[in-house]
């Protein structure tokens, strides 16, 4: 498992930016090339030498207001950049802490339901026992039938809900890959 997709997207922006704020940064500066050639020349019994070498100097002189100001925009985009990176990473932190407060509740729920329904199942049973025995009446054992099917689909319903929340957190530490079919009907992992 690797980071959530959008904190690594903003990572990766905020690189870029600062990348960019760097490179426009060093066009402020003056800039000094050196270059060389050589060659020997033969023809018609005489053979020649020819050598260049050269020292080339680049003043921003009339580009440097502009660059200058080019430069300082990327700085304003890097910063902007960061902190959105930070905020997503804050983001997520705080959406994994709620995910698990989810899990921890429907864990909960669920042990709580499994309880409920544990008492209404017993419940019905005695009703049975009793409606069998003529102590109940029909509609005494159709109500505990009713509590007990109630409870059963409360149980269920913590089940499926305990289930989305763990998918959630899954998903929100950035543990779950995407599997979709590939082109040529495979899975393929995205």
């Amino acid at each position: 498992p690797g980071p959530r997709s959008d904190v690594a997207a903003a990572e990766v922006a905020a690189r870029a930016a600062e990348a960019r704020a760097r490179a426009l940064a060093r066009q402020r500066f003056p800039v000094l090339e050196a270059y060389g050639a050589g060659g020997v020349h033969r023809g018609g019994g005489a053979t020649g030498e020819q050598w260049t070498a050269g020292l080339r100097v680049s003043l921003p002189l009339l580009t440097g207001p502009t660059v200058g100001r080019t430069a300082d925009a990327a700085r304003l985009e890097e910063r902007a950049r960061g902190l959105e990176a930070q905020a997503a990473a804050r983001s997520a932190e705080a959406e994994v802490r709620s995910r698990r407060a989810d899990v921890g509740a429907w864990s909960t729920a669920r042990e709580a339901t499994a309880a409920s329904l544990e008492a209404a199942v017993e419940a019905e049973r005695l009703l049975r026992l009793r409606y069998a025995e003529g102590l109940a009446t029909l509609s005494d054992l159709l109500a505990a039938q009713a509590q007990a099917t109630a409870a059963r689909t409360e149980h269920a319903r913590s089940g499926a809900g305990l289930a989305m929340a763990g998918a959630h957190l899954l998903f929100a530490t950035g543990e779950t890959r995407s599997t979709r079919p590939a082109p040529n009907g495979a899975e393929s992992d995205r």
